[in-house]
């Protein structure tokens, strides 16, 4: 039998869980914390030379450089990782932000390191200055725009 005291315990523990699991939803809510996410899965899908889960994450309208699609994303990727298998995309820096006003839009700004590609990169790589929008799309994130320098 539980006595005054160790009912209230009960209840102080179940609001704690409560509050706990509360606060990890919000977590997996926070629209930055689901876009840096994505970004993790493009970059491992990259590292790892998987074009069908790096084609996932690109938006059905994806464009790059402002002209080229996914046709072009699929072929590029398919070309390069056949001809170099030791290809190799490192993010440096990154920094991503939503856009003011809008949950549904983001940018993410970084600098890559590509390495491996003997011939087309010079032998200790080459930094790459990416600028990409992100837009929200059936609940996930998806590379919208990007371009680089």
């Amino acid at each position: 039998m539980m006595t005054r005291s160790g009912s209230a315990f009960g209840w102080i523990l179940l609001l704690c869980a409560a509050l706990l699991l509360g606060a990890c939803a919000k977590k997996e809510e926070d629209p930055l914390a689901a876009l840096n996410v994505q970004v993790d899965h493009l970059m491992e899908a990259l590292q790892t030379q998987h074009i069908s889960n790096a084609m996932a994450v690109l938006h059905p309208q994806f464009k790059a450089q402002d002209n080229l699609g996914q046709d072009w994303a699929r072929q590029t990727m398919t070309a390069m990782f056949l001809r170099y298998n030791n290809i190799g995309v490192r993010a440096m820096q990154r920094d991503a932000r939503l856009a003011i006003g809008a949950r549904e839009a983001a940018e993410v700004k970084g600098r890559l390191l590509l390495t491996g590609a003997e011939g087309v990169l010079p032998s200790n790589g080459n930094y790459v200055e990416i600028d990409s929008e992100w837009r929200l799309e059936d609940g996930q994130w998806k590379l919208f725009r990007l371009r680089w320098q």
